[in-house]
């Protein structure tokens, strides 16, 4: 089955957290922490959305962001695709860097904002990186505490609900941080059911009323849309992209059609096959033989990202 639409509407609070691929790392040097948050601070003037908190751990980052009028999608795919290319050009590699698609969990915001804001900077603690959240440099916890001056990071109205006196917000914060006893991860932050909304049950079926509406603007982002934005592209017909021509120009362009529905829209082998009217086990060979060509092609890995960001 094709993966969820995501539940995007301006104003909406998710706790965003991206993997690299395979676990490997996807910091290695200070420089790329600080590349990272400088492509935070970037995409935030560029599209207003609202930083509340972030931790770029070794293999993993956690962001907690509120969107303004631009989608989620269009924020993320900017900074992720900027990140991949700088990463990969610092250190001569090709290939995807962030393990498929990031996880977005819609949540509500009154019970808990304060709760997401602490879940995400106890994470060094929880990972063993250290034993106090002040230690960590790569986290937004500093800047509640203004020991670290980050424009893009916006603390007043979190501290807000401490204390109307920054310095009192900050020690009423801090106790706040500290009372979380228990630094382990918690299951109800993470692993949630397919809607992945956080929130009460009033929350989620709003959340349900919304999702209908999306899944109609998803429809345009279909198997459909895909061949022709890979038609336009290669100038290959749409009919001979889905047909038996074995051209090795047409057999390209449809092995990226192949790779971008199962790997970046989370369609189904078999799925697929049927939309090809093709069997599964010729999409899975089109599919491992365009992997292997990603992990030694720049050049095809452009190209996929080039047609990722128009669908």
């Amino acid at each position: 089955m094709a993966r969820k639409p995501r539940i995007e509407f301006a104003g909406a609070l998710y706790h965003i957290i991206a993997r690299g691929n395979n676990k490997e790392d996807i910091f290695r040097e200070s420089k790329d922490y600080l590349k990272y948050m400088y492509l935070l601070e970037k995409y935030q003037k560029r599209t207003s959305f609202h930083l509340y908190a972030f931790a770029l751990m070794t293999n993993h980052i956690h962001l907690l962001l509120e969107t303004g009028d631009t989608p989620l999608s269009k924020i993320m795919q900017g900074i992720q695709q900027s990140y991949t290319q700088y990463f990969n050009r610092r250190y001569n590699r090709v290939g995807h860097l962030f393990q498929g698609r990031y996880k977005a969990i819609l949540c509500e915001k009154d019970p808990y904002l304060l709760e997401l804001i602490r879940y995400i900077h106890l994470n060094p603690v929880r990972s063993k990186m250290v034993d106090c959240p002040s230690k960590y440099p790569w986290s937004s916890h500093p800047v509640y505490l203004d020991k670290k001056r980050i424009k893009f990071i916006e603390t007043d109205k979190m501290l807000l609900m401490f204390s109307k006196n920054k310095s009192k917000a900050r020690e009423l914060y801090l106790k706040f941080i500290f009372e979380e006893k228990d630094a382990r991860h918690k299951e109800e932050f993470y692993n949630l059911s397919e809607q992945q909304c956080l929130g009460r049950e009033e929350f989620i079926e709003e959340i349900k009323k919304r999702t209908k509406t999306t899944q109609e603007f998803e429809k345009k982002s279909s198997l459909i849309k895909l061949v022709k934005v890979i038609a336009d592209l290669t100038k290959i017909a749409e009919e001979s992209i889905k047909s038996s021509n074995r051209e090795s120009k047409v057999v390209e362009a449809r092995n990226l059609f192949i790779f971008i529905s199962v790997r970046q829209l989370g369609y189904g082998c078999a799925e697929v096959a049927r939309f090809l009217k093709k069997d599964t086990s010729s999409i899975t060979r089109a599919l491992n033989r365009m992997e292997k060509k990603l992990a030694k092609d720049r050049a095809l890995v452009y190209k996929v990202d080039k047609i990722v960001s128009q669908i």
